[in-house]
């Protein structure tokens, strides 16, 4: 019985691995796979506290904060001039809070999983740069979306947000780096600090 319970954990830990990597991966795509996958993180991990009765990820001063806020939001969007499209789009920022305590909760029981989400935010950082590096110098990028009125796009297709991706994302990727090892932040620092300096210089 106790084995079977820790098979269960560990598949239960290596979905929600998997599935958070693919959100990470499938951002620059567009909502739909990010999204959806995050709805699916959400529901499991739930499922997961809920069987082994853990209320700690939930009843904490950072749960309280946003609940808090979102109430706040939901109020707001509740007497907005258009409630039903401010609903629906402050509504969905609860998958975001279900997505931090995933990541809280995988930090906690999967080390390999920090080094892991490095890589990976690490990989997809200096794609992006060099994708729109590429479509700089060629008219359009890898996926074959071309830039719009001159402005760059990367893989991003007709969304330009390549500026506001690479602002939220480095400052997570170089946390990691000193969260995991202070050689790994130096490295991160320098090869990403160099690609996006020249990618925002052009």
């Amino acid at each position: 019985m106790k084995y079977l319970d820790e098979l269960k954990k560990n598949f239960v830990n290596n979905i929600l691995i998997l599935f958070t990597i693919i959100i990470v991966i499938t951002y620059p795509t567009g909502p739909f796979l990010p999204d959806f996958f995050l709805s699916l993180s959400g529901l499991i991990f739930l499922f997961q506290m809920i069987r082994k009765k853990t209320i700690s990820y939930f009843y904490n001063i950072y749960s309280i904060f946003f609940l808090v806020f979102f109430v706040y939001i939901i109020l707001n969007s509740i007497f907005s001039s258009l409630p039903k499209v401010s609903l629906l789009s402050s509504g969905f920022y609860f998958r975001f809070y279900l997505f931090s305590l995933i990541v809280w909760y995988l930090f906690e029981y999967e080390e390999k999983f920090k080094i892991l989400l490095y890589r990976t935010l690490l990989i997809t950082i200096l794609f992006i740069n060099l994708d729109t590096i590429f479509q700089y110098f060629y008219g359009f990028d890898f996926f074959g979306y071309e830039s719009l009125n001159h402005r760059l796009t990367g893989p991003f297709g007709d969304e330009l947000i390549v500026g506001s991706y690479l602002s939220k994302t480095i400052p997570v990727l170089i946390s990691l780096g000193y969260y995991i090892n202070k050689k790994k932040l130096q490295f991160t620092f320098w090869v990403i600090n160099f690609i996006t300096h020249y990618n925002f210089s052009i």
